[in-house]
């Protein structure tokens, strides 16, 4: 009889493996609002990702994320980089052409989309002053590095989606982040074709 009534349902399947994860990081986690206000959440919808509110926030336990997903599915899920990891973010045409570059050098960066909008690359904290010098005035519109305070939506936020999340789906062990300087050479000639003007 106590098995009845809780098969568990694809949802709570995916929010536990990204608990299960997220814990692993050991990255604080911050409960947030969606910043799409529409209620049908389209998968292209033009607001992805999310937003801290209130003033200072306590972290959500890891142990508890699990739970705080289930009970609370409509919430953003926020971290901060805080010298956790960089990352380069991207316009969706740009980061599909460099992740296809990637793939034939054979690297993989973890990498995040926001909607139909944005690719967000993550890599080892404070390696992104290595691509200094692709920030020209044309590259600045194609290309956006983070800050020590930047906040980063993470799935299962609204509109949020792991490309390639940083542990080993398999085992669940966190993947070393990789140095911004390996993407100079595939981000200068993507780089190049997008911020023509």
């Amino acid at each position: 009889m106590s098995g009845i009534g809780k098969v568990s349902r694809p949802a709570d399947t995916a929010r536990a493996l990204l608990a299960a994860g997220y814990e692993r990081l050991g990255w604080p986690l911050y409960r947030g609002v969606p910043a799409c206000a529409c209620t049908s959440r389209p998968r292209n919808c033009a607001n992805p990702g999310g937003r801290l509110v209130g003033g200072r926030q306590q972290p959500v336990p890891a142990r508890a994320l699990g739970d705080h997903l289930s009970r609370h599915p409509d919430d953003a899920l926020l971290t901060v980089c805080g010298g956790r990891f960089d990352t380069v973010t991207l316009p969706r045409d740009v980061g599909s052409a460099l992740l296809v570059q990637l793939d034939r050098q054979g690297d993989a960066f973890p990498a995040l989309w926001s909607g139909d909008r944005e690719l967000t690359l993550l890599v080892r904290a404070g390696s992104t002053v290595a691509l200094g010098e692709l920030l020209s005035e044309r590259a600045r519109a194609v290309l956006r590095l983070s800050s020590t305070r930047t906040t980063l939506p993470l799935p299962p936020t609204h509109g949020m989606a792991w490309d390639t999340p940083p542990w080993d789906p398999a085992t669940g062990t966190p993947r070393p982040l990789p140095s911004a300087g390996a993407l100079l050479l595939p981000l200068r000639s993507t780089v190049r074709l997008y911020a023509r003007g």
